[in-house]
């Protein structure tokens, strides 16, 4: 999974390299690739979040688990605020900031429910 993440990752910033900066002999219009810079990011979330619960890190916790569905939730809640930004669409600012508020809460989830198995030993070494 996090191959194919990382392939439509470097697709999506391939398109929004090509939307930015022009290349001679390329004549593609702005406003299909930052649709598709948009589309491939979001496949790659996708394929991310699903790296998470079905990748080679089956020893997780499910608690592990959770923080890392909340953490993704709340960058999906971020990429639609930017997403709403460019469109010039109200409350992008709002939805930025809910966003970053969810994966605040993910760590905090993170930081109070999972444990460490090397915490008895940190002061030892």
């Amino acid at each position: 999974m996090t191959k194919i993440s990382n392939f439509f990752f470097l697709l999506s910033f391939a398109c929004i390299v090509l939307a930015l900066v022009p290349i001679a002999g390329i004549n593609i219009r702005y406003g299909v690739l930052i649709a598709a810079t948009l589309f491939f990011g979001l496949l790659a979330f996708v394929f991310s979040i699903l790296g998470v619960f079905f990748g080679p890190n089956q020893k997780k916790s499910s608690k592990e688990k959770v923080h890392s569905f909340v953490y993704y939730c709340g960058l999906l809640v971020i990429y639609s605020g930017i997403v709403f930004w460019i469109m010039h669409w109200p409350w992008s600012r709002e939805i930025t900031i809910s966003g970053g508020a969810i994966v605040l809460i993910s760590y905090l989830i993170k930081w109070f429910f999972v444990e460490n198995e090397n915490n008895d030993q940190l002061l030892d070494n």
